[in-house]
């Protein structure tokens, strides 16, 4: 089905530039390098229930936005 001429041939890839980040994207990062030791000193004092709120901050810190990122896909949804 995925092969199928039908369906494949109207698709065309987008143009190149739309590949290439924005300029200043990596001021929008920082970066914070800990050594294994440091990050052993600093975990030591944590308990089980900190270290697992401590992970899934960091995972899922970047759905806080989560509502903002349904109307996104709603929208794209609708208009596609």
């Amino acid at each position: 089905m995925i092969w199928d001429p039908a369906v494949v041939k109207p698709f065309t890839n987008a143009d190149f530039s739309l590949s290439l980040p924005p300029a200043g994207l990596q001021d929008d990062f920082t970066f914070q390098a800990k050594g294994v030791i440091d990050f052993i000193k600093d975990s030591t004092d944590y308990s089980e229930l900190k270290a697992d709120q401590g992970l899934q901050r960091s995972l899922l810190g970047s759905l806080q936005d989560i509502r903002k990122w349904e109307i996104i896909f709603g929208n794209l949804i609708i208009v596609y």
